[in-house]
């Protein structure tokens, strides 16, 4: 499960522990590919995985978090918390994602924000942005990104 570090705005993965998988590993960040060694001699076998390590806040990033929430703040004319900050990146990231597809459910083209679909928006003819992607959106990003 991805989600984005509280105090320092890194991208983090939350594992269940080997040992006990009723409680989590410590956050875990992305390292890149790594390979796996397995066999003796002229019958060693390298495997390639995803390699993930245990996440320490670096102190630059911090104060990079720091910033980006108080220009959040005051570009948005709200306070945020550090938990109200890491789901707005985490939101922008997802619309970042999503906007490489056009929207099944609200017929949006490629690189623009759905819209809302309420009768009386429809009616007026007004058109309001939705703060979340639909999720037919979502799913038909994930198809078009397995089949890439």
């Amino acid at each position: 499960m991805a989600s984005v570090h509280k105090e320092c705005g890194a991208d983090i993965t939350w594992a269940r522990r080997p040992d006990d998988p009723e409680r989590f590993l410590p956050p875990l960040e992305y390292i890149g590919e790594v390979y796996f060694l397995s066999g003796k001699g002229e019958e060693r076998v390298a495997q390639q995985e995803h390699g993930y390590r245990i996440h320490a806040c670096d102190p630059d990033r911090i104060i990079e978090w720091q910033d980006y929430q108080h220009r959040l703040a005051e570009a948005k004319g709200e306070s945020y918390t550090p938990y109200a900050a890491a789901r707005e990146k985490e939101n922008e990231e997802l619309w970042n994602q999503v906007l490489r597809v056009a929207c099944p459910r609200c017929e949006r083209d490629v690189d623009e924000k759905c819209i809302k679909l309420s009768r009386n928006l429809i009616k007026t003819g007004e058109i309001v942005e939705c703060r979340n992607p639909h999720p037919a959106r979502i799913e038909a990003f994930e198809r078009w990104f397995r089949d890439e």
